[in-house]
């Protein structure tokens, strides 16, 4: 027996797959085990599944990125491991040009900025103005009193990436 719901149901999944919902409502989801990896990524578990999911407006430094004899990016990783809880809330809002999963979890993000430990990505969307300002204003006090990472002279992530575009990777 044919029933409305039958018409329906293609017609939803043909939506589903062209659009990303994501970009319209953020999901949400509460994070158990949560695995810093640098100062702007972390691992997530999910039921039997891991994530990748990229903090969405903040650049933190690279792994070996170094100041003196301080690893500024394993600095960033420690300021986002102090402020991760065992149990938070995940915000994912879609996914960046190379496919990883972008999200927040609970203003995290917005923290690290006010901290010093991570810059505002160069590139970053925000939702509307009040939120980009409220991150302007906590990166420029965080700069003012030299907090984290403003102790340091610095190079913007962004541009050391741009001076060593070569990777290591370990094998």
């Amino acid at each position: 027996m044919w029933r409305t719901y039958h018409f329906l149901i293609p017609l939803l999944s043909i939506f589903l797959v062209r659009v990303d919902l994501t970009d319209l409502i953020p999901l949400s989801m509460t994070a158990q085990s949560i695995k810093v990896l640098d100062g702007d990524t972390i691992l997530v578990n999910f039921y039997r599944s891991s994530y990748r999911v990229r903090l969405r407006h903040i650049d933190a430094p690279e792994k070996g990125q170094m100041a003196g004899k301080l690893d500024l990016g394993e600095y960033s990783s420690q300021c986002l491991r102090k402020l991760i809880k065992p149990s938070m809330k995940l915000y994912i809002h879609g996914h960046d040009r190379y496919h990883r999963i972008l999200g927040d979890l609970e203003n995290v993000t917005l923290k690290m900025v006010q901290n010093g430990c991570a810059y505002i990505y160069d590139y970053a969307k925000f939702s509307n103005r009040w939120q980009k300002t409220s991150y302007l204003q906590g990166q420029n006090q965080a700069q003012s009193s030299r907090l984290g990472l403003w102790k340091f002279k610095v190079l913007n992530p962004r541009e050391h990436r741009k001076n060593y575009p070569f990777r290591l990777t370990k094998k």
